[in-house]
C-alpha cells in the first residue's frame, strides 16, 4: 500500500474515533437537555402552586394591613396630644434654658476678665522677679568686678611701695 493510502486510513480511523466521541456528547447532552426540562416542568408546577398559595397571602395581609391602618390612627391621634402636651413642656425648657445660659454666659465674661488680670499680674511679678534677679546677678558680678580689682590696687600698692623705697635708698646713697 502506498504512503498516501496508509495516512488516508489514518485521517479515516482518527475521524471515526472523532465522530464516535462526538455522538457520545451529542448524546450526553440530549439526555441532560430531558432532566432539565423535566426539572423545569417540575418548577413550573410548583411556582403554579405558590403563586395561589401567595395569592391567598397577600388578601390576608389586606386585612391585616387595613386593621394596623386603623389602629395607628387612633394611635397618631393619641401621640398628637401627647405631641403638643411635649411641645408646650419643652417652650417652658427652653425658657428656662436661655436664662441659665445668659447667666453663664455673664458668669463666663466675669472669669475671663478675672483670668486675664490675673494672668496679667503674674506676668508682671515675674518680669519684676526676672529684673531683681538680673539686678541681684548685676550686683554680684560687679562686687566680684570690685574684688578684683581692689586686689590688683593691693598689689600694686606693694609694687608702688617697693619701688618708691628702691627709688628712695637710690637716691640716698647718691647723696
Amino acid at each position: 500500500m502506498s504512503t498516501a493510502g496508509k495516512v488516508l486510513v489514518v485521517f479515516v480511523m482518527l475521524s471515526l474515533v472523532i465522530w464516535i466521541v462526538l455522538a457520545a456528547g451529542i448524546d450526553q447532552l440530549n439526555r441532560n437537555g430531558n432532566e432539565a426540562l423535566k426539572k423545569l416542568a417540575d418548577q413550573q408546577e410548583e411556582l403554579q402552586n405558590n403563586h395561589q398559595k401567595a395569592r391567598r397571602e397577600v388578601a390576608e395581609n389586606r386585612d391585616q394591613t387595613t386593621m394596623l391602618q386603623e389602629q395607628s390612627d387612633r394611635n397618631l391621634v393619641v401621640l398628637r396630644s401627647r405631641q403638643a402636651d411635649v411641645e408646650r413642656a419643652r417652650s417652658q425648657i427652653v425658657e428656662t434654658l436661655t436664662r441659665a445660659q445668659y447667666q453663664l454666659a455673664t458668669a463666663q465674661d466675669t472669669i475671663k476678665s478675672a483670668k486675664a488680670t490675673l494672668d496679667h499680674r503674674t506676668t508682671e511679678r515675674q518680669e519684676e522677679e526676672k529684673a531683681l534677679a538680673d539686678a541681684r546677678t548685676e550686683v554680684q558680678t560687679l562686687r566680684n568686678d570690685n574684688h578684683e580689682l581692689l586686689d590688683q590696687l593691693q598689689s600694686l600698692r606693694g609694687q608702688f611701695k617697693r619701688h618708691y623705697d628702691a627709688n628712695k635708698q637710690m637716691l640716698t646713697k647718691r647723696q
